[in-house]
């Protein structure tokens, strides 16, 4: 992980068209004291001319919600599929979604975000394979889950209370794949 450094929370592309609604009400229940809340650096990456989000849409939104301007972001240096980020970004373009704010009405229920989200995000990515004439190793299954294992770690809201720091992990949610 690259050195974080602060950006403006709307100068940001989403590369993701839905918020998840439980995963939503996790982080803001976790933010008791939103002066003294610390959200992990969220990563991303500049794609053409524009700097994207690579993960951590609900973290953005939350500190949207909080009225911060301001996040902590770091460049993404791990080797993914940046066509793929492309794709979605241009989706969201495509949506009328130009930053985290743009959002706001899309927020949806663990199962519309599965339906809408994952699921198109999967179809595209096995289009792409077939057309590419490829097929998934283990090893990229691994390297898949291992980001997104990192990524579910980043998305661990930190609070701090007095000099005392207290992770809180309650109702993590996993996507349906990864528990079947």
């Amino acid at each position: 992980m690259t050195k974080p450094f602060q950006m403006k929370l709307n100068s940001t592309q989403p590369s993701q068209l839905y918020i998840n609604s439980e995963k939503l009400g996790y982080v803001m229940r976790g933010i008791q004291r939103p002066e003294r809340v610390f959200v992990q650096p969220i990563p991303v990456k500049k794609l053409g001319n524009q700097v994207v989000f690579v993960d951590g849409h609900t973290r953005a939104f939350a500190a949207f919600l909080l009225g911060l301007s301001e996040i902590s972001v770091y460049c993404e240096d791990e080797e993914l599929d940046w066509e793929e980020y492309e794709i979605c970004g241009r989706w969201c373009k495509e949506e009328g979604i130009h930053a985290i704010s743009d959002l706001k009405n899309r927020i949806l229920s663990d199962k519309d975000y599965q339906v809408l989200w994952l699921d198109r995000c999967g179809k595209m990515q096995r289009l792409r394979r077939k057309e590419n004439g490829l097929e998934e190793s283990n090893r990229e299954i691994v390297a898949y889950f291992n980001l997104h294992l990192r990524n579910l770690m980043m998305n661990l809201v930190v609070f701090q209370f007095g000099n005392s720091f207290r992770p809180r992990m309650e109702n993590v949610l996993f996507p349906s794949y990864v528990m079947s």
